[in-house]
């Protein structure tokens, strides 16, 4: 955790080895500096959270050898927590990071998705048609726009709209 970084007293410098003429008693001090990393975080997607690290790191930007940073990952409006990639894994949240090196994490966010059903009333009176159509897994994402049209069957007319409509916003 630590690299030399000079000699002080009877020798002086940052050789290393060093000599030290002995011609009466000497004083010599080696100087050794904490070694100080860089923890870079990132989020995947951009702008779908941030991540907070604490202890924040010291006046130049980096940690000390052997710190342990909590990273906490904080999602956005209309994203969910995932999980880390990089120097952290797994999807504790907030997850320790120990400062051994120069590391890099990210925080992967999820978009919020959600399911819209639609039924008519009385059964058999007519159809909702959806614009757009959901995505594959039958759900639309955060804040997606639908649009929905009634169409009656013959006998029948559109009297109204009950539930979440109209618009119908996916939040």
């Amino acid at each position: 955790g630590y690299t030399f970084g000079n000699w002080s007293g009877a020798a002086t410098g940052t050789s290393n080895p060093t000599p030290v003429t002995m011609n009466g008693d000497k004083n010599v001090t080696a100087n050794f500096t904490p070694l100080r990393f860089t923890l870079t975080t990132s989020v995947s997607p951009s702008g779908s959270g941030s991540v907070t690290p604490n202890p924040l790191p010291g006046g130049d930007g980096k940690y000390a050898y052997g710190m342990v940073v909590q990273l906490t990952a904080n999602a956005n409006t209309g994203y969910t927590f995932g999980n880390w990639s990089g120097a952290a894994t797994g999807t504790s949240n907030p997850t320790p990071v120990t400062m051994t090196d120069n590391k890099s994490v990210t925080a992967n966010f999820t978009p919020l998705r959600y399911t819209l059903t639609t039924s008519v009333s009385p059964t058999g009176s007519g159809t909702v048609t959806r614009n757009p159509l959901p995505d594959g897994d039958g759900k639309y994402p955060y804040l997606t726009m639908v649009q929905l049209t009634a169409l009656p069957n013959t006998g029948y007319t559109f009297s109204h709209w009950s539930g979440d409509v109209p618009p119908v916003t996916m939040d």
